[in-house]
């Protein structure tokens, strides 16, 4: 949920206080909890560029550039300041490298594959996930392909995903 205006503002000044006054020219936010008081709050600290990633409808914002990497009607999306721009759609998702290696789908036919990614706050819980899912019997004959973006956890994955019953 959207934090108050007033915890928006406070959080602006704390971020803001970890750089020298005035050197805090570009800022880019993704957080559900901050919106238009947050933007707000940082250009009026004297920060020139702020983009702003966010995937949930309604959400106002007063960023220079509006990033919503989902799929979907663009009036379903969040609300982007009047003069600001805006980048809709996954080609503009923010994802780290690891998604580079990440086969294309053949959507023909044949094999069904699914994609598993946690997110980047998802530490720690990704050979969880695979091992729940290698239980699961309706998943039978599905190819699962993780994406792991921390390295520690990739062996504990690979590990789950290998003794899955065929």
């Amino acid at each position: 949920a959207e934090l108050s205006e007033e915890l928006q503002r406070q959080d602006a000044a704390i971020a803001l206080a970890t750089f020298p006054r005035g050197e805090a020219r570009t800022a880019v936010v993704d957080h559900y909890g901050l919106g238009a008081a947050w933007e707000e709050a940082v250009r009026a600290a004297g920060v020139a560029t702020i983009a702003a990633i966010d995937d949930l409808s309604g959400r106002r914002h007063a960023a220079d550039l509006l990033i919503d990497p989902n799929l979907g009607p663009e009036d379903a999306g969040p609300v982007p300041a009047a003069d600001g721009g805006v980048l809709r759609g996954p080609a503009y998702a923010p994802l780290g490298p690891e998604y580079r290696d990440v086969t294309p789908v053949d959507r023909g036919g044949g094999n069904v594959r699914v994609l598993v990614t946690l997110g980047g706050g998802a530490t720690g819980i990704a050979a969880r996930v695979a091992s729940l899912l290698r239980c699961e019997r309706r998943l039978d004959g599905v190819h699962l392909e993780f994406v792991v973006p921390d390295p520690s956890e990739r062996h504990d994955v690979v590990a789950e995903l290998r003794a899955r019953p065929r």
